[in-house]
């Protein structure tokens, strides 16, 4: 069991969070169902105006069970051992984002996977059957395994 000094030496600082979720290609997002039986999807998203966004088909089940109960967990982790696990779990509410909010934030969840320029004209055809949503955070918790091994050498630095 860890520690609570080891918990806190392995938190990421803001910059290390901001730096893995600009990294990380997919999120997991975990909505309630309305049996109270959480729904997890791998989804792909921007950080937009500071905020986790993404999208989803307006009659996709995690935009039903949002309707419902607007909370959240977003998930973006990498590593393959345990020695090389960092993440960053988001706790929160999905607002739906709307009016002249609402393209430019398609856009830069549309931005990250593109090869190419986007055209927000198509984007705009693109999103007509969906809903773009923000997370609005209440709470992150954040993890580096990585940091283990300097904490244990005395090597916070590293």
């Amino acid at each position: 069991m860890m520690s609570r000094a080891q918990r806190v030496s392995i938190t990421m600082s803001a910059g290390e969070v901001d730096d893995l979720l600009a990294t990380a290609r997919t999120m997991s997002l975990a909505t309630l169902g309305s049996g109270g039986w959480p729904h997890v999807v791998a989804m792909w998203f921007a950080v937009h105006d500071g905020s986790i966004t993404f999208m989803a088909f307006r009659r996709s089940q995690k935009c039903r069970n949002l309707a419902h109960d607007d909370r959240v967990t977003c998930l973006v982790e990498t590593g393959t051992h345990y020695d090389e696990l960092r993440g960053v779990q988001i706790r929160g509410r999905a607002v739906e984002v709307v009016g002249d909010k609402r393209l430019p934030a398609a856009c830069a969840v549309a931005r990250r996977y593109s090869d190419g320029p986007v055209d927000p004209d198509e984007v705009a055809r693109q999103i007509r059957a969906r809903v773009v949503y923000a997370v609005t955070p209440i709470a992150t918790v954040s993890w580096d395994h990585r940091k283990l091994a300097a904490a244990d050498s005395g090597d916070l630095a590293g």
